[in-house]
């Protein structure tokens, strides 16, 4: 009796471990976006002079790649800057010369690319860029 629950003890363990594998073995979905940082400068001085003392951009340059079949509403809000475990969101401050990544619709394979900025004080060094759309894209950017 004992060998015989034994055998069906053992037979119930090997169903489980093999239902177990079969979830691990899950296709993993491909990423709706890719969102890369080409560039990254700093600027003590922006185009409108408002820019306080003891602060500066940080300008990102941006490609946005829609790898979904659908059109990708995109707003350059999305992407912010980790600080300290604190997030923040774009400035509206630019450098001279500097085109501002606007917003709207991408078609699926289309890749925009522009330049965000972040004010942040003069002494910040590390930080991380994060993309977040309220919805299924919320990841760090490479």
């Amino acid at each position: 009796m004992l060998a015989m629950a034994l055998l069906l003890t053992g037979c119930q363990a090997k169903e489980v471990s093999q239902e177990i594998q079969e979830v691990k073995e899950e296709p993993k979905t491909k990423q709706t976006l890719d969102v890369n940082v080409i560039g990254v400068t700093e600027h003590t001085e922006d185009k409108w002079d408002e820019l306080e003392d003891g602060k500066k951009l940080i300008l990102l340059e941006v490609s946005i790649t829609n790898n979904s079949t659908d059109d990708y509403e995109f707003n350059p809000n999305y992407l912010l800057l980790n600080i300290n475990s604190q997030k923040e969101s774009i400035s509206d401050k630019i450098p001279k010369d500097t085109e501002v990544l606007n917003g709207g619709y991408i078609k699926p394979g289309e890749t925009l690319k522009g330049y965000v900025s972040f004010e942040v004080m003069e002494n910040i060094t590390d930080y991380e860029v994060y993309y977040e759309d309220y919805g299924d894209n919320s990841f760090k950017v490479k």
